[in-house]
């Protein structure tokens, strides 16, 4: 078949009428609102993107879509103030606005690597200055939003090969 006679039936296909089609677009695309709504940009987007392999110059999923990564935009743009400023917060000492600020930060997104860090860096002050005082240590739970950040880190570390290589006892040092 020459391309002409391909691209002309493609074409066909695509603009033939078919209602089990139309109702799937729709379903999709108001199961797409849903997430978006829901503030699940991510998988608002993956499901608009299903209505293109259905339709592929369908406008609203298009339209959809740019607003979702628009959101998915503002919403980094968001947790990267809140970092930058969680991290200016600790370098000025005041550790409560800096751990709040980071919390947030992880919340709405912030990558984790840094906002930990800074996180773990202040827990270790904490700890430091409680020593030097003689105080006893108050070992307050992280909140359950850093825990899953951490435990999500750890994951990713680990399948990415990048964890922390455990070091082998020395052999001169014999069995123990």
């Amino acid at each position: 078949m020459s391309d002409s006679l391909r691209e002309d039936s493609l074409r066909a296909l695509d603009t033939a009428p078919d209602p089990n089609r139309d109702a799937k677009i729709e379903e999709l695309l108001l199961s797409g609102l849903d997430h978006y709504f829901a503030a699940r940009y991510d998988h608002a987007i993956n499901i608009w993107t299903r209505v293109l392999f259905l339709d592929r110059s369908h406008p609203r999923a298009r339209a959809y879509i740019d607003r979702a990564r628009g959101a998915l935009a503002e919403r980094q743009r968001a947790s990267d103030e809140l970092l930058e400023s969680g991290v200016a917060a600790f370098h000025r000492g005041e550790s409560a606005r800096a751990r709040r600020l980071l919390h947030d930060a992880l919340d709405q997104g912030a990558q984790p690597e840094a906002a930990l860090s800074v996180i773990d860096r202040l827990h270790r002050l904490e700890q430091m200055s409680q020593v030097a005082t003689g105080s006893e240590p108050r070992l307050r739970p992280a909140p359950v939003s850093t825990c899953a950040a951490v435990s999500q880190l750890r994951l990713r570390l680990f399948i990415g090969g990048q964890g922390a290589l455990v070091r082998a006892p020395d052999a001169a040092a014999g069995p123990r």
